[in-house]
């Protein structure tokens, strides 16, 4: 890349590869331009709680952040249950269990690249046998 200054005094700069056109914006933005915000997930509810053994619920997510993209991960304990794509800063996805009894429930959210990653709290879907 090479430093030029023009007639009225401004300062530019001319890309002589591929590679300094992706540099350039680091130069005039600096680190802070590419720091994400803080987000929040919260776990909101299930259509139905309790259910019984096999009945299908929606689950449902919030993210906020600055217009969060992506997906949430849905786990029952440790156990990935579902996916739920984020439209309008919500994800839901449809589920049921095979087991009776308590189920601890979170979301989390992977970030992009404008938010952070985040989790949330627990929520506990009751399950009754058959």
């Amino acid at each position: 890349m090479e430093k030029l200054t023009t007639l009225r005094g401004r300062v530019v700069f001319v890309a002589r590869s591929a590679l300094s056109l992706c540099l350039i914006p680091l130069l005039f933005l600096g680190s802070s331009a590419w720091a994400q915000v803080a987000t929040t997930t919260v776990f909101n509810s299930s259509t139905v709680n309790p259910t019984f053994v096999n009945q299908a619920t929606t689950i449902k997510a919030t993210v906020t952040g600055s217009n969060p993209t992506g997906s949430v991960t849905f786990k029952d304990g440790a156990t990935v249950i579902a996916y739920g794509s984020i439209s309008a800063g919500v994800a839901t996805a449809s589920v049921s269990f095979a087991t009776a009894g308590a189920h601890t429930l979170s979301a989390s959210y992977p970030g992009d690249i404008a938010n952070a990653a985040s989790t949330s709290g627990t929520f506990t879907q009751t399950v009754n046998g058959p």
